[in-house]
């Protein structure tokens, strides 16, 4: 009798572990999936607002300072999405990719502005995206106006390239397993 009632007590407690494993992991899981999901979405809404309003700016839709203004909160959000990528995927590819796609976003916005070294951001957007079928020289006008329609097409393609290299890095975050 003793012996049934010690091994009911054993069970009792092994089922009580394992019920504080399975609740500690089902919310270690759901801190992971809110962590993700914050970060794609801030990912997402970023990278989108700043290349659309470079876009506008390019097309004269929007003044000199908004352009600014979106370079700045670009710079901003790009760092801020690098070091959080940094402290949840340690060690991970995507920190590294992430660097380079935030360089790229930033030039091409900076591309989109009237008074810029052309010549410079060019050199690394056209390494960056070489896959983004865009003809180089469009943007790159001698007069430096950014305003003619080679130059749009070109634009706006490399712009859209960049938004399609975003959504496979947010992809990439999603299947990874954060650190929380």
């Amino acid at each position: 009798m003793l012996l049934v009632a010690g091994a009911v007590a054993l069970a009792v407690v092994l089922a009580a572990v394992a019920a504080t494993f399975l609740i500690e992991y089902a919310h270690e899981q759901d801190e992971r999936l809110e962590a993700r999901s914050a970060l794609v979405g801030d990912m997402s809404a970023s990278l989108a607002d700043a290349i659309g309003i470079a876009q506008l700016g390019a097309r004269g839709d929007v003044r000199e300072p908004t352009h600014r203004r979106a370079l700045s909160d670009w710079t901003v959000a790009r760092e801020r999405i690098g070091a959080e990528l940094g402290g949840r995927f340690p060690g991970e590819e995507i920190v590294r990719t992430w660097r380079a796609y935030g360089r790229a976003v930033g030039d091409y916005v900076r591309l989109g502005a009237v008074a810029v070294d052309r010549e410079a951001l060019l050199g690394f957007l056209s390494a960056y995206a070489r896959e983004a079928g865009v003809v180089w020289g469009h943007l790159a006008p001698p007069s430096g106006i950014v305003s003619g329609p080679e130059f749009q097409v070109a634009y706006e393609r490399l712009g859209a390239w960049l938004l399609r290299r975003g959504g496979e890095l947010v992809r990439q975050v999603l299947s990874l397993e954060p650190d929380v």
